[in-house]
């Protein structure tokens, strides 16, 4: 940006003032690519192992949802007395 001014200023194109500038924002932007690319293969790498423990966490609800149906499976009869019961009597 400070290159441009410059030149805008002055009127006049010189490569000698154009190739600091140039190399400067060179710079920034390796800099820039050198933590960025990094920090999408963490990124994927994360992103991968939390749908990974997702997908475990929805598959051990569904089964423990189905066991404990199971288990405490409803019965239309559940609600009558049964002959034995030690209540039934009185």
């Amino acid at each position: 940006m400070i290159t441009f001014a410059a030149i805008a200023a002055s009127g006049d194109v010189n490569v000698n003032a154009i190739a600091p500038g140039i190399a400067a924002a060179l710079l920034a932007t390796v800099a820039g690519l050198a933590v960025a690319i990094p920090a999408l293969f963490a990124y994927n790498y994360l992103n991968t192992r939390i749908k990974d423990a997702t997908s475990d966490m929805h598959i051990f609800v569904d089964e423990f949802v189905t066991r404990m149906a199971e288990f405490y499976a409803w019965r239309p009869d559940a609600h009558k007395p049964r002959p034995d019961d030690a209540y039934a009597a009185e």
